[in-house]
């Protein structure tokens, strides 16, 4: 598994293969993001990033603004119930994220 630098190097740079662009790491996106900044700085971070990375997959409309939206609230409410230092043991606590639907 990348390290989360390495995670978030390769989204930003768009280097990421589309394949491995899961709803399990657009989660860990989501955690890293609120980890680091404060929600709505990380809501627009988030934004920015997926546009820029579907735009490079040649998938710029299927960026959805609500949805990620969504689940940008979904993850920190559970970050608020379940602090955690590695995205592991957070989504280990919160196993109903992994399903994409709402």
């Amino acid at each position: 598994m990348m390290t989360n630098a390495a995670f978030l190097e390769a989204i930003e740079a768009c280097t990421l293969p589309g394949s491995e662009f899961t709803h399990r790491n657009h989660l860990r996106l989501a955690w890293l993001y609120l980890t680091q900044d404060a929600p709505r700085a990380a809501d627009q971070r988030i934004a920015d990033a997926i546009q820029r990375y579907a735009t490079s997959l040649g998938a710029a409309q299927k960026y959805h603004h609500e949805i990620t939206l969504f689940w940008m609230r979904r993850v920190e409410a559970a970050m608020q119930t379940t602090p955690s230092r590695d995205f592991e043991t957070f989504i280990a606590a919160h196993p109903d994220l992994l399903s994409s639907r709402q």
